[in-house]
């Protein structure tokens, strides 16, 4: 039986005679390397990969027949076999069907990595930004790619089966992934942090400060108003990203449009954290970049510093670069004449 191309059962003719009266017109069943075949009538040529599940072994009008489901969900049967042959035949079978489909999932050890790393996104310490995920959703992606398009339910032995299921549940919805995970993440984080969260500064935080603390995505951006806590979001910001050891001290960076809230924001933060993170101001920043790219400090224009020079510049971009032109004179005239003027408000006029 170790011969493929040798393990063919068929009945006797004169039992095939008998039940080709009754319509049975299949008279054996070959195993092949990719498959089995079903002679009689019109041959079927089956592959593995068409067949929806085992071959099972049946009773027919008092014999013993090998039943074949497809994934067409044909049903076809060879009827009139010894019921030892038949068993026999269907063990050789079945064991190469199932292997089939355990070689088409060859990827074994990626898979189980990629299980191990969705995973440590459910239990993980760390928010799941998009920058996190994007890599193993690509390689889910590769993975999946090189599955077949279906594999029969006990075909894989349990564990394997799991890990699959794992990996194609995530590919499937990753973005429902990632959404359950950060939610996991805040409830757990609020929970772990809540005296961080009440004592970093002065007053506790309130809910929303919380949330946009905690949430760590590639780019967040946060709406408050004036006196609403923006800098004691941002200072308890840099101090969790590095009591969680998300970002070392060093790889932080603060920004301000003023040099005060600057420097009062890298004071607040070694104050309460005990660590020392860069604050600057965008100018500062930019200074900062040149000097090093040019190995000492740019030169600046003139009117940089002298309020004279810059205005009579202002004034020649004004009437040699913009007023010769119609279409931006017309524009110019229409701001100083319409919207130079103080806003008024509706409230300000009586009816």
């Amino acid at each position: 039986m170790n011969d493929l191309k040798s393990i063919q059962i068929g009945r006797g003719w004169l039992t095939g005679m008998m039940l080709r009266l009754f319509g049975f017109r299949k008279h054996a069943v070959r195993l092949t390397p990719s498959g089995v075949q079903l002679l009689g009538g019109s041959m079927r040529d089956l592959t593995f990969g068409e067949l929806s599940q085992p071959l099972e072994v049946k009773s027919r009008v008092g014999f013993s027949c090998i039943y074949v489901v497809t994934k067409g969900d044909d049903r076809l049967s060879v009827v009139g076999l010894r019921r030892a042959d038949a068993l026999s035949f269907i063990e050789a079978a079945n064991s190469r069907w199932r292997k089939h489909f355990r070689l088409q999932v060859a990827i074994e050890h990626e898979l189980k990595d990629l299980s191990e790393a969705i995973e440590a996104f459910r239990k993980t310490k760390q928010y799941p930004a998009a920058c996190l995920l994007e890599p193993v959703l690509k390689r889910a992606s590769l993975a999946v790619a090189k599955l077949p398009d279906t594999i029969p339910p006990n075909v894989l032995a349990h564990e394997q089966q799991a890990i699959l299921d794992d990996v194609v549940e995530f590919h499937a919805a990753p973005q429902a992934f990632r959404d359950e995970a950060a939610h996991r993440f805040i409830e757990t984080d609020k929970m772990e942090m809540k005296e961080f969260y009440d004592t970093i500064e002065s007053n506790p935080l309130t809910p929303e400060q919380r949330l946009a603390v905690a949430t760590d995505e590639d780019a967040t951006l946060v709406l408050a108003g004036a006196g609403s806590g923006k800098t004691s979001v941002i200072v308890a910001k840099a101090a969790h990203l590095i009591q969680r050891q998300v970002r070392p001290p060093e790889e932080i960076l603060l920004m301000a449009f003023g040099k005060d809230a600057a420097a009062e924001m890298a004071t607040r933060i070694e104050e309460r954290s005990g660590a020392k993170v860069d604050a600057f101001t965008f100018h500062a920043l930019g200074n900062s970049i040149l000097r090093q790219a040019e190995d000492g400090a740019p030169t600046l224009a003139a009117h940089a510093s002298d309020d004279k020079a810059f205005m009579a510049l202002l004034r020649d971009i004004l009437f040699k670069e913009i007023a010769s032109e119609p279409s931006l004179r017309a524009l110019l005239l229409k701001c100083f004449s319409e919207f130079y003027w103080p806003y008024k408000s509706e409230w300000d006029f009586k009816t």
